[in-house]
């Protein structure tokens, strides 16, 4: 069974970029943590093939905290 937390705009979220992407397990590892320290956090996955637009998405977002890259 999944455990679905509830996320809004005060939310802060970090990612993992790839390409792939499919195989990571940075989300589970680092969502697990998360709500085991009762943190307004989520992780999550995504399929990146242009870097330089994807940094530049990032630093434009208000809630976004940090990013992994495989």
């Amino acid at each position: 069974m999944t455990d679905i937390r509830s996320i809004g705009t005060s939310t802060k979220f970090c990612c993992v970029i790839g390409n792939p992407i499919e195989h990571s397990l940075s989300p589970a590892i680092h969502n697990a943590g998360y709500a085991e320290l009762g943190l307004d956090f989520v992780y999550v996955a995504n399929r990146v093939t242009d870097v330089k637009s994807c940094l530049a998405g990032m630093r434009a977002l208000e809630n976004f905290r940090g990013m992994s890259i495989t």
